[in-house]
């Protein structure tokens, strides 16, 4: 059956996932545990045994996930099925919404601009109109003999705050749809902000590393790593055969 948007629709069949019996498996663990509470690396022998132990764990840790493999593997399938489920069900919605609010923003941010720019010729046309007046006022006075009015009157016109006209725009309110906006940083240049950092060191914790690179130059490097405020570190562990 064809859905909306041209899309198969259909109810997913259900899934049965069995949960496999664990409790040999925990008690064998407990066996680990106590071993290994009781263990003590201290001579020869110990770490044999303690060698001993990392088997038997690896050997029980195989165990365990030969025992749920199955289940986790179903699981995991029913899971990606479920979410490209989704994703092809809301994908071409997703789109339609982003293309509204794109255009829905883009027209009042426009319609914003055009109210801030016919104020502003509002104003300057106001400005204008004061200025003539004040003019034509002292000129009156000038006529008159009054030359001490009329350069009050141009004086007063100069002092005079300039006239700010506040217009809005028809707006749309629907109640549930509500417009936020929230700041981002957006890097432009990667030597500019490392400099920055460096000589305001407040603002180290916004410098995150990149380990896996450092981590492969420290493996090239070795003992011969170098890199100011790094220091390359062994870690050492036991690899068990079984």
């Amino acid at each position: 059956m064809s859905g909306p948007f041209g899309m198969s629709s259909h109810t997913p069949s259900p899934v049965t996932i069995a949960s496999p019996d664990t409790e040999k498996h925990r008690g064998h663990a407990m066996q680990l545990t106590t071993r290994v509470e009781a263990l003590t690396i201290d001579d020869a022998e110990s770490h044999g045994e303690a060698l001993q132990l990392l088997i038997a764990m690896k050997l029980w840790m195989r165990g365990v996930r030969a025992l749920l493999a199955e289940s986790i593997d179903l699981s995991n399938k029913t899971h990606k099925s479920l979410t490209k489920l989704r994703s092809d069900l809301i994908a071409p919605v997703q789109s339609l919404y982003d293309m509204v609010q794109f255009d829905a923003i883009a027209w009042k941010k426009k319609a914003l601009l055009e109210a801030e720019r016919a104020a502003q010729m509002q104003a300057q046309a106001q400005a204008e109109a004061d200025e003539q007046a004040a003019f034509d006022t002292a000129q009156e006075l000038q006529d008159h003999g009054e030359e001490a009015a009329a350069e009050a009157v141009l004086d007063a016109q100069v002092d005079a705050p300039a006239p700010t006209v506040a217009l809005t725009p028809a707006i749309a309110k629907v109640s549930g749809a509500i417009e936020t906006g929230r700041w981002k940083a957006v890097l432009t240049n990667h030597r500019d902000a490392v400099a920055f950092v460096a000589a305001h060191p407040e603002f180290l914790n916004t410098i995150r590393w990149n380990s896996a690179a450092m981590n492969s130059l420290a493996r090239a490097g070795g003992e011969n790593f170098k890199f100011d405020g790094f220091v390359a570190e062994k870690d050492t562990t036991i690899t068990v055969k079984t």
